[in-house]
């Protein structure tokens, strides 16, 4: 797993980063962000996706960060 820094809507958070196999045994990319946000609250965005698909990943992390609170 890869965790990493990252800022969506102005906001602190964590990127986690992992390859699994899926249940058919091809590899699956999980891209999740624990969001940290103003007076204690907090959001948690997981998503998937083919990691051979060509700019997926780049598609994902564009819609994440374009969330605001």
């Amino acid at each position: 797993m890869n965790i990493s820094r990252d800022t969506v809507g102005g906001n602190f958070a964590l990127m986690h980063r992992l390859t699994v196999a899926g249940p058919d045994g091809r590899p699956v990319r999980l891209l999740g962000w624990d969001i940290y946000l103003p007076n204690g609250a907090g959001v948690m965005a997981r998503t998937q996706g083919d990691p051979d698909s060509p700019g997926a990943e780049q598609e994902i992390m564009s819609i994440i960060r374009s969330l605001h609170a």
